[in-house]
């Protein structure tokens, strides 16, 4: 079992090895590889490019790899990447789209394909313990663009915590940011600039 402490995470290539944890020595390595048996207590910052201060920091408690389900079975065919108590906290709603399109980009499999990422017990905050946060059982992060939440409540400062059972995170492009949730009484959105009002 590793553990590891801290990684930088710029812009280079090196990045897609750094956030499993895996400080890899050249530049070659990306998506999809073979994660170790076991990585705990990751602890990742994100930085911008000309900006010292980190954008976002992204933590889980283990990494670790598995198999995709289908109803009750396990494909041994179709490999996962396992981020348990997987949370992102942001540090600057000034900079949240540079943070997410980071984020986003980092996690993505190459090609679109090859190994599945999931996080299980996800969460999503602004730095400040009186702001909000969305939470959620399952998130898909197979995407650069979308992240697919499942079994989440989302927690806006001045409103009724939002419970859902299914709902996207939206990484990149013009709707940056967009949290949109499938609850009982319909679809509920909000933008996460929302999380930061405390």
């Amino acid at each position: 079992m590793k553990t590891v402490r801290s990684v930088a995470l710029g812009m280079f290539p090196l990045v897609a090895a750094a956030v499993l944890g895996v400080v890899v020595a050249c530049q070659a390595q990306k998506w999809p590889f073979e994660p170790p048996t076991d990585i705990t207590k990751v602890e990742v910052p994100v930085y911008e490019k000309l900006n010292p201060g980190p954008v976002a920091v992204l933590r889980a408690e283990r990494f670790f790899g598995d198999y995709q389900t289908r109803g009750f079975f396990r494909i041994g065919a179709l490999p996962l990447t396992v981020a348990e108590d997987l949370s992102i906290e942001l540090k600057d709603a000034l900079r949240l789209p540079v943070a997410l399109n980071a984020i986003g980009l980092r996690f993505a499999p190459e090609g679109g394909g090859g190994r599945g990422i999931e996080g299980r017990n996800f969460s999503l905050a602004f730095s400040g313990e009186e702001r909000g946060s969305l939470r959620a059982r399952l998130i898909r992060l197979d995407s650069a663009a979308e992240w697919m939440m499942e079994d989440g409540v989302l927690n806006v400062p001045n409103i009724t915590p939002v419970h859902f059972q299914r709902g996207t995170l939206t990484m990149q492009g013009p709707e940056a940011g967009m949290i949109k949730c499938q609850t009982t009484n319909g679809i509920f959105q909000v933008h996460v600039i929302a999380l930061s009002a405390g």
